[in-house]
């Protein structure tokens, strides 16, 4: 048999007046006292005024209105309402159980603040009526304890109904909250996609490309040129100690100019020009000074020498300087051409919007992520709690039942 959750308490409720209805009279009675004890606790408290002298004390306080206004507040929170008495369940006798502990306490509380010769004899009648009402709040707990234990259990499946129902609102809600975030999550993903689109396009232009193979060809410019100068670089490095040791003075070039080119030799080059002529004079001043070394082996000497006779004539390394030169020149054309076409511009704005889409995106996705994991924790609890009434709804009417959710 399937129940929605308001049927499934209609059924507890007409099982439990089936299965238990000794319990749930005896329970009705116990409600019945305690409304004849309020009655009579509040006739009690209210009769306390006759036998009272209109008194202030030092303290121009009248403790004994203290005291009765305090009481009467504190009787006028009994939990049962009018109309409700017929409506007991283990919470309200419970809550009736309590307020009696509770007006117990504010007579002791009211009590203390109360001194005077009458304190005594004016509250006696009023402290009987408690102990007989005590009496029977302490004859409730028991019968709640002992006889109503079972239909409290009962009634306790109605509260796991509510439960069950809180926790699908909750899930729906989670939903909710989702759906936004996956829809959002789409766009962005979708955004990404289109701005990749871009990118791959730009980065296949015509002179993309050609500046691509542009720079390769300077890359194997440069390397040749790095190759010849490898032929004379320890000669350099002999070169550049003796003139850090004074052992050999420059002509037609200063000894900074000397280190500064030297310093990042490959693109001194280069900037020199194709016909080198400071470099030539740094030549010359090295070939004085390799013919100054007789130390030196005479096969390394006259390697180191041909190769800078080569470079002075010009043979070796004009072809490769110019190429660089040519090649440079032809990279800060087609760069000139790139920026004015604001193709690199384009990617980079791409570049920062990919960037800041998938920042976007990863919040999203884990903002999402904590919702279905909250999710998930609550179907998991209602499938616990659904098991749990089911059965318990079972083991109490006989019948075997489904609980159904709208």
């Amino acid at each position: 048999m399937q129940l929605t959750p308001d049927e499934a308490r209609a059924a507890v409720d007409a099982a439990i007046e089936s299965k238990f209805k000794k319990e749930r009279k005896d329970a009705l009675k116990h409600v019945a006292t305690a409304i004849d004890d309020v009655k009579t606790a509040r006739h009690a408290v209210k009769t306390i005024n006759a036998g009272v002298d209109d008194v202030v004390g030092e303290d121009d306080v009248n403790h004994a209105d203290v005291f009765i206004n305090a009481m009467l507040g504190k009787i006028d929170e009994f939990p049962v309402h009018d109309g409700q008495q017929n409506r007991v369940n283990h919470e309200m006798l419970e809550s009736i159980h309590d307020f009696w502990i509770d007006v117990e306490a504010a007579f002791k509380e009211q009590g203390k603040k109360w001194h005077g010769s009458e304190y005594k004899t004016v509250l006696r009648p009023f402290e009987m009526t408690m102990e007989g009402v005590l009496k029977r709040n302490k004859k409730l707990a028991e019968f709640m304890e002992k006889k109503y234990e079972r239909v409290s259990r009962a009634e306790g499946i109605k509260d796991k109904v509510s439960a069950l129902e809180q926790a699908d609102e909750k899930a729906r809600a989670c939903q909710q909250r989702a759906e936004p975030l996956k829809e959002r999550l789409k766009e962005i993903e979708e955004s990404i996609k289109k701005e990749r689109a871009d990118v791959q396009r730009l980065e296949g232009s015509e002179l993309l490309g050609r500046r691509d193979e542009l720079l390769g060809e300077a890359g194997k410019a440069k390397h040749a040129v790095q190759s010849l100068l490898s032929k004379i670089e320890k000669s350099l490095r002999m070169f550049g100690n003796a003139l850090d040791n004074d052992r050999f003075s420059l002509s037609g070039i200063s000894r900074q100019e000397v280190g500064a080119y030297l310093a990042d030799l490959i693109a001194s080059v280069i900037a020199d020009g194709v016909e080198h002529p400071r470099l030539n004079v740094i030549l010359d001043n090295l070939l004085s000074y390799l013919d100054s070394q007789p130390q030196m082996k005479k096969d390394k000497k006259e390697k180191a020498v041909a190769s800078i006779e080569a470079m002075r004539r010009g043979s070796s390394l004009d072809a490769s300087v110019k190429a660089c030169i040519e090649l440079r020149g032809r990279a800060a054309d087609l760069e000139r051409e790139i920026e004015r076409q604001a193709l690199a511009r384009g990617i980079d704005d791409a570049g920062r919007r990919i960037r800041d889409l998938s920042s976007q995106q990863t919040a999203v996705e884990a903002d999402i992520a904590k919702e279905e994991k909250h999710l998930a924790a609550l179907r998991k609890e209602m499938e616990g709690l659904q098991r749990e009434i089911e059965q318990d709804i079972a083991a109490l009417s006989g019948e075997a039942v489904r609980i159904v959710l709208n």
